[in-house]
């Protein structure tokens, strides 16, 4: 009683949807770089990373790659090949995000990398 009297207030003060006012859905997420780090060769600016979800995502959710704290693709379990990744110290991290939100439902743990840029030399 005293838990729906709380969610009633919270619903008229603030305009929350019930829904709203449950928890969030928890996700098992894993972002791992396929090169041991902390530095990384970026051959011709492509890092890969392998991507683990305990579950299927809920309907409307959506599953997106980090650098720096921006978005840069959606993408699913698996693996993955970012192109043009810059050289520097970057964080890669996943985020799930709830259509028309957009703040991350759920942000992984960062992975600091160095990554240097490699570019094959031709022979002559």
């Amino acid at each position: 009683m005293k838990n729906r009297l709380m969610n009633l207030l919270l619903l008229c003060c603030f305009g929350l949807s019930w829904a709203g006012a449950m928890a969030t859905p928890s996700y098992r997420l894993q972002l791992i770089s396929e090169q041991p780090g902390p530095r990384v060769q970026a051959l011709k600016g492509q890092l890969s990373f392998t991507i683990q979800i305990d579950r299927k995502l809920d309907s409307g959710h959506s599953l997106w790659i980090r650098m720096d704290g921006f978005d840069l693709q959606p993408v699913n379990a698996g693996r993955i090949t970012l192109a043009d990744v810059p050289r520097g110290e970057h964080q890669f991290d996943l985020a799930v995000y709830e259509a028309q939100n957009p703040s991350p439902l759920v942000v992984t743990r960062p992975i600091t990398l160095d990554v240097r840029r490699l570019t094959p030399h031709r022979s002559r």
